[in-house]
């Protein structure tokens, strides 16, 4: 598959320890962690919060740092981590010019959010990415969201 970025699924203190997170690193080696941990020190609050990414460029390889969780634990039937993840992935790849992200099926890990649920919210995402250019309702706003979280 080719691809110009990758999203790291992480945590919003970046422990790149375990599942895709752990191959990114053993792919493109110990560089990735000690960068992430380089541009969060250097955050104001130490952390990335879902909803937020940050690139992190090794050689030709560009990294989104894109967390799912602020901790590493199952998240709550209602979460929309995995919509506010993609979407601020596709933001940040916009941002850097990247035509081409490669991501895996958010928050479906260590979240344990369903496979179909991170489904619906990644295309959701996508989808208000590029079609969704106006501000949304009130009424379109929480319909949306209820959609997401059921």
């Amino acid at each position: 598959v080719n691809y110009e970025a990758i999203v790291a699924p992480s945590n919003s203190i970046g422990i790149m320890d375990g599942g895709l997170d752990l191959a990114i690193v053993e792919k493109y080696g110990p560089l990735v962690q000690r960068q992430v941990n380089y541009k969060i020190e250097r955050l104001l609050y130490k952390e990335v919060l879902v909803g937020q990414s940050i690139p992190i460029i090794i050689e030709k390889a560009v990294i989104l740092l894109t967390p799912t969780m602020r901790a590493p634990e199952a998240l709550p039937k209602d979460s929309v981590n995995a919509y506010l993840a993609m979407r601020a992935a596709l933001i940040e790849a916009r941002y850097l010019g990247v035509k081409s992200v490669a991501v895996s099926g958010l928050c479906t890990g260590i979240g344990q959010m369903s496979c179909d649920q991170s489904a619906r919210q990644m295309f959701s995402a996508f989808v208000d990415f590029v079609f969704e250019n106006r501000k949304k309702t009130v009424s379109e706003f929480t319909d949306q969201h209820y959609r997401l979280t059921t």
